[in-house]
């Protein structure tokens, strides 16, 4: 996925992709995976680790990379 390279590059320190098995999007119409055919139209999440400066720094460029919405979460690190 060209989006975790850039993230990458961008020195973020962490980040998963989660993809769903059925949703739906703008059109409103129902979206699942066919055994047959791989969709891209899935919906999917990604979680990215770093700090909020980082965030900051490149939330223009996240805009740009990632359609849909962006939330934050804050963590306190434990190890």
């Amino acid at each position: 996925m060209e989006a975790i390279e850039k993230l990458l590059e961008l020195g973020f320190e962490g980040a998963t992709v989660i993809r769903g098995i059925m949703g739906y999007g703008k059109t409103g119409q129902p979206l699942s995976e066919d055994i047959t055919i791989e969709s891209l139209e899935l919906p999917a999440v990604v979680e990215i680790v770093t700090t909020f400066d980082r965030f900051l720094k490149h939330k223009e460029t996240l805009k740009k990379i990632f359609e849909g919405v962006i939330t934050l979460e804050r963590a306190d690190k434990v190890l």
